[in-house]
This record gives C-alpha cells, structure tokens and sequence, in this order.
C-alpha cells in the first residue's frame, strides 16, 4: 500500500533522466512502529538519498496529524493514538516552496480541521528540513 506512495514521491524527488541505465533501491525496514510510520519512511527515504548524494530536485519532509477523540488536533501521535483517532493526516511537503507534495488521509474532517492540520505539517516540515541542514553540516564539518 505504502510502496506506490513512497516510489511516486521519489520518483518526482530524483532527477531520473541524469541517471539512464541506473537502479536507485530505497530500501526502507520496519523495525518498531509507534505511530507515524509513514511518515518516519518518507523522512527516512530523503535522508537515505540525501546521505548517497544523489541529485534531488528539493527535499520532502512529512508529518502525521491526527484529530482524537475529542476533536484535538495532535502532530506525531504515538501508535495507540493513531489507532483511536477520529481521521489522520500525512502530509509531505516540498523545500523550496513548502508546497504539498503528498497528502493521505483516513477518517472524515471538516475544512477547519483539515487547514489546522495542514498548517501544523508545514511548520513541521520546516524544522525537518532545519534537522536535515544541520545534520548534513555536521556530516561536511567532520568528514
């Protein structure tokens, strides 16, 4: 289910056509799921792309909102949350314009909810992003 998902996002991420001829294999393992799962892959894929040095067109970083039970809007609920939850955002954004890239939802929401959740992923995925710049920085200063 998530692997049509995932290739799409990346497939958009990756400059393709510099690479004719060639595989690029993400190879994304599950070892513990506490909730966001998704959205750990898509973050973890980037950074799996970013550490090869592979040529993206922008980085992704997504998020998980949930609406609970009591109609609260929480970001990075843990696994029983997801699981107890109203509806459920993932939302993948772009770097260069904090676009949306991907969104999947399950469970129903009104508009409110959907631009609260939204804007709670963009603000998010702008400090990946800040995660992603130091930690590449990091990685330059020590290598």
């Amino acid at each position: 289910m998530f692997e049509d998902l995932l290739n799409s996002i990346f497939e958009s991420v990756v400059y393709c056509d510099l690479h004719p001829r060639t595989s690029i294999l993400i190879i994304l393992q599950e070892i513990q799921d506490d909730g966001c799962i998704l959205s750990s892959a898509i973050n973890a894929g980037c950074c799996a792309l970013l550490d090869a040095g592979i040529p993206m067109r922008y980085l992704v970083s997504s998020s998980t909102v949930i609406v609970d039970n009591k109609n609260h809007i929480v970001i990075d609920p843990n696994l029983e949350a997801s699981q107890d939850c109203l509806t459920q955002f993932v939302t993948t954004f772009e770097s260069v314009n904090y676009n949306i890239v991907s969104i999947v939802n399950e469970g129903s929401f009104d508009a409110t909810q959907l631009k609260e959740a939204i804007k709670l992923s963009q603000l998010a995925s702008k400090e990946i992003f800040q995660v992603y710049k130091e930690s590449m920085n990091r990685r330059f200063l020590c290598d």
